[in-house]
């Protein structure tokens, strides 16, 4: 039923897709960081993930940011950064948590 409902505005082609066989992506570092301020808790979590894939086209290594504060008008931001090279996305990682973590801020879990 809702293929036909796109159907009568859309032509769609009979293609092959193709299918990757590929394993559960991969944690390969994490770091979690906590600041309390006037009962306000803020956290930090930071993760590189592999994602074992194959395929050209996705990338090889993914760095994951979330940012909570309740204080702030957008209380959760994220930021996502790939690269194929697990050297670039560990300084990726490193370099954030140096520009992000000052004073105040404890390793609550890595």
């Amino acid at each position: 039923m809702f293929i036909d409902q796109i159907t009568r505005i859309i032509e769609l082609k009979n293609e092959i897709v193709e299918t990757s066989n590929k394993h559960n992506s991969k944690i390969i570092k994490k770091e979690i960081y906590s600041k309390e301020i006037k009962d306000l808790k803020m956290v930090k979590k930071y993760f590189i993930w592999g994602t074992n894939s194959s395929s050209d086209d996705y990338p090889k290594f993914v760095f994951y940011k979330i940012d909570y504060s309740p204080s702030r008008g957008d209380k959760l931001r994220r930021e996502i950064k790939v690269s194929n090279s697990q050297t670039q996305i560990k300084k990726i990682f490193s370099d954030q948590i140096k520009t992000d973590i000052k004073k105040g801020w404890k390793l609550i879990k890595n």
